[in-house]
């Protein structure tokens, strides 16, 4: 005798995703992560790069920091072109990869770009305005951590060029136990930011794992 649960639950099996296609699903609704918050993240640098050359404007040379901001402000333009086309078209899961790829690349672009700033806009005779800029850089890192958890590598790509050149600058370009300390606490940070940004990624895979198993 035809017992009608045990056709509901077959019927049910047949629509559960294979290994291979949940894991695709998976790196799907990453991508869906990474474009969710880049609003934020663009938010962010529009209103963080105008206000660091704001407070180096009587320090820095104009020029550099004039061309420095026009980056920034266009790659913003970039990423918010690339979000509103992603949305557009809504993807499928066949597809979404190329879609992701295109945003690390600008994740990479935007960690280049503060960490140029740290390098070549930082003042080597102004020490509060290099607090500042660490205080920038850390802040937009640790932006960066909770935008692109979704995948590990958008957390890289943005954090170790954003922070390294600047940890650096501390270490070499300075002689005084302030800049030693400094380059310390930014290479601390940047380890700490990791080991988080680890943690939450393990956290949205397994969420997203149990969610399609």
């Amino acid at each position: 005798m035809h017992h009608p649960l045990q056709s509901d639950e077959s019927r049910s099996a047949d629509f559960l995703p294979t290994p291979g296609e949940r894991d695709r699903l998976v790196r799907a609704e990453q991508v869906q992560l990474l474009y969710t918050k880049a609003p934020i993240a663009i938010a962010a640098t529009l209103i963080n790069a105008p206000l660091l050359v704001l407070t180096h404007w009587n320090v820095v040379a104009h020029g550099p920091l004039v061309a420095w901001l026009t980056c920034m402000l266009l790659l913003s333009i970039a990423r918010a072109w690339l979000t509103i086309e992603y949305r557009r078209a809504s993807p499928s899961p066949l597809v979404e990869s190329r879609w992701g790829v295109w945003y690390l690349v600008m994740i990479a672009l935007a960690g280049i770009g503060w960490g140029s700033a740290g390098s070549f806009l930082c003042p080597q005779d102004s020490f509060p305005h290099q607090v500042f800029m660490g205080f920038v850089l850390a802040g937009m890192t640790a932006g960066a951590v909770a935008a692109y958890s979704a995948t590990m590598v958008g957390v890289l790509l943005f954090a170790l060029p954003a922070l390294i050149p600047f940890a650096v600058q501390c270490f070499f370009a300075h002689d005084s136990d302030f800049h030693l300390v400094m380059g310390a606490m930014t290479a601390l940070y940047l380890i700490l930011m990791v080991f988080l940004a680890r943690t939450m990624n393990q956290t949205i895979i397994t969420s997203l794992t149990l969610r399609f198993e």
